[in-house]
């Protein structure tokens, strides 16, 4: 049968594209097995082995390896139906999982932020009864009394700046990795974005914050002034309303992953 071209060029037409198919599964038919093949096809071998031999298609044995490609695409069309549909039952439970993280957060933040408030309004006992003139035996100035060192900053101590100040490492304390961390991030994370490494990132940047706001009680920039309790709360309220919004996105964004890559992987081929 002479192919037909379109419009000119070297492209093939429909039906020499079906008939290529058809070839290839009729040559993968056959190294499976020979008589199989005839067997599943309706046909005997020797129309098998001409077919193969000549390259040409009977309409009988074209309508049979049609049947055996429909069928074989159906089966494919199942397994990506039953993946999606676990798929969904996944994100279902996971959503349910995480439906009660956020309140759960709020509520902790909350309890730790008040208790971080009433150790900075009521100094410990030992520490009313230090003086300035406390001194070791020597005579010497006792090192855990005596003033910090003079640190030029340009902001309170518990607001974090996008910048670096000096003695970053030691007024921060605990929280110093976790700034460390966020600035970094911050500074190569684009505000708007989309995708499933934007949405990992931003899921990353809001919990960090979190976690300086509600356990660390630091303030965050573009602000200047810490942040009073109340304050605090509103802005780890929100943020944590944010988290649980990219949570969401970011699973369903692995999850169109992972679709994207059973339909490209080769299992329309199987």
């Amino acid at each position: 049968m002479e192919e037909k071209l379109v419009d000119g060029d070297a492209t093939p037409n429909l039906e020499s594209l079906q008939k290529v198919r058809l070839t290839a599964l009729l040559h993968d038919l056959m190294k499976e097995g020979k008589l199989e093949a005839a067997q599943l096809l309706g046909v005997n071998y020797k129309t098998l082995a001409a077919a193969v031999d000549s390259g040409t298609l009977t309409p009988r044995l074209s309508d049979a390896l049609e049947k055996v490609l429909l069928s074989r695409e159906i089966e494919a069309v199942e397994k990506v139906r039953e993946r999606v549909e676990e798929l969904d039952g996944r994100l279902e439970a996971v959503e349910k999982q995480t439906r009660g993280i956020p309140g759960e957060i709020e509520e902790a933040v909350g309890r730790e932020v008040e208790r971080r408030m009433a150790q900075t309004e009521e100094p410990p006992v030992d520490a009313k009864k230090q003086t300035p003139e406390a001194a070791t035996r020597d005579g010497a100035v006792d090192k855990r009394n005596a003033p910090a060192r003079q640190l030029f900053r340009r902001t309170s101590p518990s607001v974090i700046t996008m910048e670096p100040q000096p003695g970053d490492k030691e007024v921060f304390g605990d929280a110093w990795p976790l700034v460390d961390e966020w600035r970094r991030l911050r500074e190569s994370h684009p505000p708007e974005g989309r995708g499933l490494s934007w949405l990992v990132d931003e899921e990353r940047l809001r919990e960090l914050e979190i976690a300086l706001v509600g356990e660390h009680g630091l303030t965050m920039p573009p602000d200047t002034d810490p942040w009073d309790s109340l304050s605090r709360r509103t802005q780890v309220r929100w943020r944590t309303q944010t988290l649980e919004r990219v949570r969401r996105e970011r699973i369903l964004a692995q999850i169109r992953r992972w679709i994207r890559r059973i339909l490209t992987l080769g299992l329309w081929q199987k």
